[in-house]
């Protein structure tokens, strides 16, 4: 997600508005690379057939569950890189690979002073709804399904589920929040952001009074005064295979959990949306 994923979202959408499809390049050179899939929703995913060599990468068979998981869930293209033998090539097909690039095919060379029409162009992948302003993780949540009324207890037992999820999933998934006060939804300390912090993969928080020691590795920003955040409670958690979103008014007498994944997605995006370069 980088430091400025804000900037990231924004020059994805720019491109996607310019008639673009998006490519996400060299996935599986880290663990937590899949991490960006959810949001840059990527019509080709490039893999390194180097993740199966002879000295095969320990997270290899994670990253190709979760490039896996996106083709099947979007129709993504997969396209395999560094394909520079036959056995890389067989490589590339069982990857699930339906194109392939690499010195088996040819060298680097200077563009054609005329582009040919392609004979088998990568399809573009279908688009989540654009956002409306004034779009809360709240208001998303509630437009078709009415909230449940709530109660602290029932809030914190199922805010503590999330966060025990994102602290032990071993696909270290996108944790992103916002906290009106300064707790978490399950009433723990902020604190504990940190231990959060370990296992995923990006975690970003908004929040309504920040602490004056932030956690460390956690991307923390302080909601505007006029923020219609400040009167939400937001937990999300994004990983390749599972996506889950509690949030609730601020008097927390209404609430929602859901784990559709576009909706989640769309969600976690408004928040992202509000999270700078520090």
């Amino acid at each position: 997600m980088g430091t400025d994923p804000a900037a990231t979202l924004s020059a994805i959408e720019r491109a996607r508005a310019s008639g673009w499809g998006i490519s996400l390049d060299n996935v599986g050179l880290t663990a937590d690379s899949p991490a960006l899939m959810p949001f840059a929703r990527p019509d080709v995913v490039k893999i390194d057939v180097s993740l199966l060599h002879e000295r095969a990468h320990a997270h290899a068979p994670r990253i190709l569950g979760a490039v896996t998981a996106h083709s099947q869930r979007t129709g993504a293209t997969t396209l395999a890189a560094g394909v520079e033998t036959e056995a890389h090539r067989a490589t590339a097909r069982a990857l699930g690979a339906t194109f392939a690039q690499g010195y088996l095919f040819g060298r680097p060379g200077t563009l054609p002073a005329k582009a040919h029409t392609p004979v088998s162009p990568v399809p573009l992948i279908a688009t989540l709804p654009p956002g409306e302003p004034g779009d809360t993780p709240f208001l998303l949540a509630t437009a078709d399904h009415r909230p449940f009324p709530a109660t602290p207890v029932v809030l914190e037992a199922l805010a503590a589920d999330l966060e025990q999820r994102a602290a032990l999933d071993p696909d270290p998934p996108v944790v992103l929040a916002c906290l009106p006060e300064a707790r978490l939804m399950s009433g723990g300390p902020m604190a504990f952001l940190q231990v959060l912090a370990r296992s995923a993969s990006y975690a970003g928080v908004l929040c309504g009074e920040p602490p004056r020691h932030p956690p460390a590795g956690v991307n923390m920003v302080e909601l505007a005064p006029d923020d219609p955040l400040r009167s939400e409670w937001t937990m999300i958690v994004i990983g390749p295979h599972y996506s889950a979103m509690l949030t609730a008014r601020g008097d927390c007498s209404a609430y929602r959990l859901t784990y559709d994944r576009s909706l989640v997605v769309r969600a976690a995006r408004i928040l992202v949306q509000r999270i700078t370069d520090p």
